[in-house]
């Protein structure tokens, strides 16, 4: 019998909560060496961009509010975000494998 092995492993204390508007924000350190993989999770509409000084506009993607997703990063990245309309809290929380 196997047992199941999460995909990813949470690294604690790596959480960075933005503020979202309709206003870029933008997490305000880089992703610390162990991250690969970033768990996104979001309560409002927004617009998202991954890179070493992002900023999120309305032709970015779209993540749908209450959505949980991942994204492979690197260790120099930052994430930002851009609510669609009104206000919001998004999660950035680090993984690794």
């Amino acid at each position: 019998m196997s047992s199941y092995q999460p995909p990813y492993k949470v690294l604690e204390g790596t959480n960075q909560n933005l503020s979202l508007s309709t206003t870029h924000a933008v997490t305000s350190n880089a992703f610390g060496t162990s991250a690969r993989v970033i768990r996104v999770a979001t309560n409002v509409d927004c617009f998202m961009a991954v890179g070493t000084a992002p900023t999120a506009t309305t032709t970015d993607p779209i993540l749908p509010a209450g959505t949980i997703d991942y994204f492979l990063v690197e260790p120099t990245d930052k994430f930002s975000a851009e609510a669609v309309a009104g206000t919001g809290v998004l999660s950035v929380t680090e993984c690794s494998r």
